[in-house]
């Protein structure tokens, strides 16, 4: 982490900003991706939830702007936040009395 101010041409502070969008991103995401679940199922979003962090993981780890860099940060932070909120779900559901 310390080298990606000097690798994404950028300061510290966007960097450290990531970390942050990404926590509100994950909570946020948690509140749209919980009542969506509960209409079209769990799986259909802990799999779309698992393809936008497996193509943000892969964007980010090419992106060479810091934008780009924050934009999949956001994008991965859907994804985890579909994927949690839908693995919880699931497990409620499964051992719910």
């Amino acid at each position: 982490v310390p080298a990606m101010p000097g690798i994404l041409n950028t300061t510290p502070a966007m960097i450290q900003l990531t970390l942050s969008l990404y926590m509100v991103m994950l909570g946020v995401g948690q509140v749209i991706f919980g009542p969506l679940s509960d209409r079209i199922g769990r799986r259909p979003i802990l799999l779309a939830g698992a393809t936008a962090f497996v193509i943000a993981s892969l964007g980010a780890a090419w992106s060479s702007t810091a934008p780009a860099f924050v934009a999949f940060r956001l994008l991965q932070a859907v994804g985890a936040s579909a994927m949690l909120v839908a693995t919880f779900a699931t497990v409620r559901d499964v051992y719910a009395n």
